[in-house]
């Protein structure tokens, strides 16, 4: 059994997601940071689970033009604690508001540099399932505008010039998101006057304000995928995943690695003088 939490504003009662934590990565050289909600105490696959899924879509939403779209895996964990970043195990327990930051397997493509964390940003969604199997986007990454268009004619499907909020809820927990708030108030938090069906005016002002749920919709409408299979935890970590790692304090990101030593440069290198032979002796003239 969950327990939910209340809070009121303007007189309504909505409940509140009662666990949260901060989950950071490096996605195309930026470094991003989430508030992930959850309904209860996540245990450590939940967490990975979770936030392969999140960063996964986020690194599709603003891979850079040029670039390869690399599916999000996430190599090592590494949770701050007391001031010091610690690798994060299966036996841990993770404490709510605690922050988070996951590491990709090396690559080309992205930088893990130590930096500082950015501010946290909420997440309207709890990701309660994996990626799962997915398609490669090729080419540049459609802009928000061509995203908005194409996922309100998808979920038109009778071509009535109207979305149906239920089609909207439906296709939203067919994917694995579920909204922090009730869907009434997720709905109306772009116009309260959405009842049963949206036009594409309201679905633009929905999606201006819930720029994750257009991003989810149309990767994974363009996957063609729903209820994805569940992934065990040996399926979900790298074979890596508890390498160590060191501590840094804060406010930095912690470092995949010792910073390596320099050689000491070698001596310079001293070379014998060349003798030269002796000067020949002017020539005698009789």
């Amino acid at each position: 059994t969950v327990s939910v939490l209340y809070w009121r504003r303007d007189g309504d009662v909505r409940p509140v997601m009662p666990f949260t934590i901060h989950v950071g990565s490096d996605l195309w050289g930026a470094k991003h940071n989430v508030i992930l909600p959850f309904p209860g105490q996540p245990s450590v696959s939940e967490v990975v689970e979770s936030a392969q899924y999140l960063f996964d879509v986020k690194s599709r939403a603003c891979r850079p033009a040029g670039y390869p779209d690399t599916v999000f895996q996430i190599e090592s964990i590494q949770l701050l604690k007391n001031s010091q970043w610690h690798i994060l195990t299966p036996s841990d327990r993770v404490e709510p508001f605690q922050q988070l930051w996951c590491f990709q397997p090396e690559s080309i493509w992205h930088s893990d540099a130590s930096g500082i964390i950015p501010d946290p940003l909420p997440s309207p969604f709890s990701w309660s399932s994996p990626r799962g199997p997915r398609t490669t986007d090729i080419g540049p990454t459609p802009t928000f505008s061509e995203k908005l268009m194409s996922v309100f004619y998808q979920l038109d499907a009778p071509k009535a010039g109207t979305v149906p909020v239920a089609k909207l809820r439906d296709a939203l927990h067919s994917y694995g998101v579920t909204p922090v708030d009730p869907f009434e108030y997720f709905v109306n938090s772009g116009d309260p006057t959405i009842r049963h069906d949206m036009s594409f005016v309201q679905w633009s002002i929905l999606g201006e304000v819930h720029t994750q749920m257009v991003d989810v919709l149309f990767f994974r409408m363009r996957d063609g995928t729903k209820k994805p299979p569940s992934l065990s935890p040996r399926r979900v970590m790298h074979p890596s995943y508890f390498t160590p790692q060191p501590k840094l304090p804060l406010p930095v990101t912690p470092q995949r690695g010792p910073t390596p030593v320099p050689a000491p440069a070698p001596a310079p290198l001293v070379l014998e003088p060349v003798q030269q032979p002796p000067p020949l002796a002017p020539p005698v003239h009789e």
